[in-house]
């Protein structure tokens, strides 16, 4: 079954009958859902450890882990297993912590042209590294560097997008949606966005997300 083509948008005649975006969006999620069911948590992890090239597997010796050659690879590769491990921190194993600092060192030493990223906070004043991934979304790391690695640090100029990792599943959309988001947002909100859930948007279209701060 194909997805209805204005799902998401509301016509003249939805709107003539008072249809609430705010009001009826839990209920475009689950339609939104039916028709393209998120993927299990399990089935995100194992496609984050296949493209960052991550041979560890649960069960192995936290000194098996392959740092050395995941080190080397590439940027989004670096950006995405260190979400891996900071996982694997919180519900298996602190030691992943220095795992996942020893990466996002190797990380920011590479970052390259176009990509926006930098040193930020969070709600609380705790310094978080964020990383917009092209295709991908924001993603975004609680951090504690020395002042030497900290200085060297650009700063990201956003804040948290609010949007976690499971759900936007680090899915690609297309350009046209990130901007009629920002159409939206910008003439009487029928939606309900925030500012942040448009600003994943961009990102995960590839677009630039200073167009959802920008006054026109």
């Amino acid at each position: 079954m194909s997805r209805p083509r204005n799902l998401g948008r509301t016509s003249p005649k939805e709107e003539a009958v008072g249809w609430n975006w705010r009001e009826d969006r839990e209920v475009l999620r689950e339609v939104e859902a039916f028709f393209d069911p998120p993927r299990d948590e399990e089935d995100l992890f194992t496609e984050i450890l296949q493209e960052a090239g991550l041979l560890w597997r649960e069960g192995d010796s936290i000194r098996d882990f392959p740092l050395g050659a995941l080190s080397k690879g590439r940027f989004k590769s670096l950006i995405l297993a260190s979400w891996w491990v900071n996982t694997e921190a919180k519900m298996e194993d602190y030691a992943f912590y220095e795992i996942k600092d020893a990466l996002l060192r190797a990380a920011s030493a590479r970052a390259p042209e176009g990509i926006t990223w930098g040193l930020g906070q969070d709600e609380t004043g705790g310094e978080v590294l964020y990383f917009d991934l092209p295709r991908r979304g924001q993603i975004s790391f609680h951090v504690f560097f020395e002042d030497e690695v900290r200085d060297n640090l650009p700063q990201y100029p956003y804040r948290w997008t609010g949007v976690r990792v499971y759900e936007s599943n680090l899915c690609p959309v297309k350009a046209a949606t990130a901007r009629d988001a920002l159409r939206d947002l910008r003439n009487g909100n029928h939606r309900g966005w925030t500012v942040g859930e448009v600003h994943s948007l961009f990102v995960r279209a590839g677009l630039d997300p200073a167009l959802v701060y920008s006054p026109n």
